[in-house]
């Protein structure tokens, strides 16, 4: 059977285990509320960009990329 991009399942597993980026940050209307964005393929610049696009560059206090996965545990 075929999955996304007619990838093996495998393989398509690894490749999106692979591209997927979490990362940690904080605003300052809740400063010591650490929340999560999941931001496949986008670097630290990227994801600090859209987080300051959502909340404004006054707001974001801190942004922290999370360990990649490393294997698919399912």
């Amino acid at each position: 059977m075929e999955y996304d991009g007619s990838l093996p399942r495998q393989q398509a597993e690894d490749q999106a285990t692979r591209d997927m980026r979490v990362y940690r940050y904080r605003v300052a209307d809740h400063p010591y509320v650490e929340l999560t964005l999941i931001a496949p393929g986008c670097d630290l610049d990227e994801a600090r960009a859209t987080l300051i696009w959502r909340f404004g560059a006054d707001r974001v206090i801190e942004i922290q990329p999370l360990a990649q996965a490393t294997t698919t545990d399912c």
